[in-house]
This record gives structure tokens, sequence and C-alpha cells, in this order.
């Protein structure tokens, strides 16, 4: 398979939705899309006792096009100089 369509929106958001159905409670679909902290958060909490989990049915698409963009926010760090 291609290298760039792996790394597509469309494989990435599949494979985030696999991982959220089921491996949600332990965060996995987090860890996958880079947001490592509230990955951490939904593996010692179960998902926010499954109410992240439900949330993040809704909010997946947009974590995913994050990533796209460069824009993920539990691993930016802001130069304070510019």
């Amino acid at each position: 398979m291609n290298a760039a369509l792996e790394d597509s929106y469309g494989w990435r958001l599949l494979w985030s939705y696999l991982a959220l159905m089921f491996l949600g409670v332990f965060g996995v679909h987090r860890f996958y899309l880079g947001r490592w902290r509230t990955g951490l958060v939904y593996l010692c909490t179960g998902g926010i006792c499954g109410l992240g989990v439900l949330v993040d049915f809704v909010l997946l698409p947009c974590m995913a096009l994050d990533i796209e963009d460069g824009n993920v926010k539990d691993e930016t760090v802001e130069d304070e100089t510019g």
C-alpha cells in the first residue's frame, strides 16, 4: 500500500474509530492521535467513566484533522520568543 495513502485522513479516522470502539475506555485512540496526556487520563479513569468515550464519537473527526494540520493540542509547546 502507498505510504501517502496509509497516512491519509480517512485511514487515520478509520483506525481511530476502531480503537475508540474496542479500546476507548483505555484511551488508545487518544494515544494514537498524539494526545498522550488525555490518553493517560482516560487510562486512569476508564474513559472518564465512559462519558468521555461517548463524547469522542463526535469529536474524533476534529482530533484526526488536527494531526493533519499539525495542531495537536497535547503536544504543542508555545515558543515565547515570537
